[in-house]
């Protein structure tokens, strides 16, 4: 074997030794809401907050010589960006000093991989300013990426935070 071929044979052991990372963070503007977010009562200000704390990446699955680690802190504030954009679109005035506030973290990211088949779960806590504080869970399926997938089960379960009955009954309906 030539110096070149063994060198070159050396890296690509090196490769599959070490493998690949890739750091990803859920894009919001990938899917719609879906379902639509309730009618909230209008004219009301609200502050959205990233509790989530700071902390070393998670890793959320490995696939083949492939790792993928979340940074929690920044996919809840996907997760905030979603929820107040939805809010501004119910004439909700989202501000920083808003006497109601909504306290937003994302304390699980997963994926379970399989044969064409790519499962992504997310959850979302809420914390509403009166105290009362509910985990919200959801996945989502897709043949086609896992980033897709992540997308997915982000907007999943900031959908079924904004459609708790939680958020509901502390916004009004």
């Amino acid at each position: 074997m030539s110096a070149s071929a063994h060198r070159i044979a050396i890296w690509c052991l090196v490769f599959l030794v070490t493998g690949c990372s890739h750091r990803y963070t859920a894009n919001e503007t990938t899917f719609a809401v879906v379902p639509p977010t309730p009618i909230f009562a209008g004219n009301q200000s609200v502050a959205v907050v990233n509790v989530q704390p700071s902390g070393p990446e998670v890793k959320i699955t490995q696939a083949g010589i492939h790792s993928y680690y979340a940074d929690l802190r920044a996919w809840t504030e996907s997760a905030v960006r979603l929820v107040k954009a939805e809010l501004t679109k119910q004439n909700i005035t989202v501000a920083d000093d808003a006497p109601k506030v909504l306290k937003v973290s994302v304390p699980h990211v997963g994926a379970i991989t399989g044969f064409w088949v790519i499962r992504f779960v997310v959850t979302v806590t809420l914390e509403t300013g009166d105290g009362e504080v509910n985990s919200f869970t959801a996945n989502n399926l897709s043949p086609w990426t896992l980033y897709r997938s992540m997308d997915g089960a982000l907007m999943r379960a900031v959908a079924l935070t904004l459609n708790s009955d939680q958020l509901k009954t502390y916004l009004g309906q």
